[in-house]
């Protein structure tokens, strides 16, 4: 299996970057657990028939990430801060308010945005803009203007594959070399050697070395103390998911189960195998992990299972209807989901796979008011910009 083939079975970004190359297709994840992560991973490569809506102070002034943009499953799906999330889709960018939980559009004013990433002070996204032609690292204002923030000179070219941002942790791959640094400074190659980079947390870099044989190699960058470790090795279906939570990284072994290393020097504790926990696929936020199953032949089994971070099952939640949700994103208060399949009431508006329609609020866990509530998809319509 080639690296690029592992790319493309990890769900992440392909070389959208790369001048001249033609669209990248993305395919579907064949791991027979971990469907829910895959669907989350695809369902951005969707259409989406809308009607955009421009605006007044489209990005909300919003200033500080919350340290919920490491609790996202698509590589630049979504990008969190205090007061809002935005979801990036092919043609438009949504934001949803974290207290009302209305879904916005946002009218883009720039060409070739293909994933959005929170930083420290706003919004992050390597684009292209028409006016100066310069590919690099830029920070969206208030109104959906740019500012160049890294122009990659630091780099030996710019033919980027992948890209990721998480607080103010900036990642970028080049054919087999993946490099790190601080958001507007220089950055220096931290793997090299055909790795895979897979996910960026504020001290964390993952990546995947592909052994053969089915085998690969999870190693960790820990950026704090500019050095590098081996992880795990497994088969390269039984990627499902890893974090880092608190100082941990937390990561789910498809047939194995959950592990967690309490820092870099210590050894995996299986938390809890896969015969103890139901067919699904488990996200870490950092209080929570959230697994959502439909897999069993009992209907009553089907629902949101909620694990604390030893593991410890707090509550269960029994799906809302007959269709398969995916988690999509952790804010301070809530925890969002797709509907994966299934009708949506308004067809005319954004594809349900592009918007999440559920929340449940993190108060209620471990009680009996604990329910699934409908996100608000009205679209509040606003006065368009001066």
């Amino acid at each position: 299996m080639t690296s690029e083939k592992l790319l493309e079975a990890l769900g992440s970004m392909d070389d959208r970057f790369i001048e001249e190359a033609a669209p990248v297709k993305k395919k579907a994840s064949k791991m027979r657990i971990a469907v829910l992560v895959a669907a989350a991973c695809l369902v951005l490569a969707v259409a989406i028939p809308l009607t955009v809506i421009t605006l007044t102070n489209a990005w909300g002034g919003a200033t500080g990430a919350a340290p919920y943009s490491a609790f996202v499953v698509w590589n630049g799906a979504y990008a969190c801060l205090e007061d809002s999330t935005y979801i990036n889709t092919p043609q438009t960018v949504l934001r949803i308010d974290n207290d009302t939980r209305r879904v916005q559009v946002i009218e883009k004013n720039w060409d070739g945005m293909y994933a959005l990433y929170a930083g420290p002070d706003g919004l992050y996204s390597l684009i292209q803009p028409h006016d100066t032609g310069l590919l690099g690292l830029y920070r969206l204002d208030n109104y959906g203007s740019c500012t160049l923030v890294n122009d990659l000179s630091s780099l030996p070219n710019r033919q980027i594959s992948n890209y990721q941002v998480c607080g103010d942790a900036f990642t970028v791959q080049i054919g087999q070399d993946i490099y790190c640094g601080k958001l507007d400074g220089e950055l220096t190659r931290i793997f090299s050697g055909g790795l895979t980079l897979w996910r960026t947390t504020p001290d964390w870099v993952f990546a995947i070395d592909y052994s053969g044989h089915g085998l690969v190699d999870v190693l960790g960058y820990q950026i704090s103390e500019a050095r590098s470790v081996k992880l795990y090795t497994t088969m390269v279906e039984n990627l499902v998911w890893i974090s880092e939570c608190n100082g941990s990284i937390y990561w789910n072994n498809l047939n194995d189960g959950f592990y967690c290393m309490k820092d870099a020097d210590s050894e995996p504790v299986l938390l809890k195998t896969s015969e103890e926990m139901p067919v699904g696929a488990g996200i870490y936020d950092d209080r929570y992990m959230y697994l959502y199953s439909d897999k069993s032949e009992d209907p009553t089994e089907h629902g949101l299972y909620i694990y604390d971070l030893n593991c410890s099952l707090l509550s269960f939640l029994p799906a809302p209807e007959e269709a398969m949700l995916s988690y999509a994103f952790s804010t301070e208060n809530d925890v969002y989901f797709y509907r994966f399949s299934g009708g949506y009431p308004d067809t005319r508006a954004i594809s349900p796979s592009s918007v999440p329609v559920y929340y449940i609020e993190k108060a209620l866990i471990g009680t009996d008011g604990l329910g699934w509530t409908a996100v608000d998809t009205s679209y509040q319509r606003q006065a368009p910009f001066n």
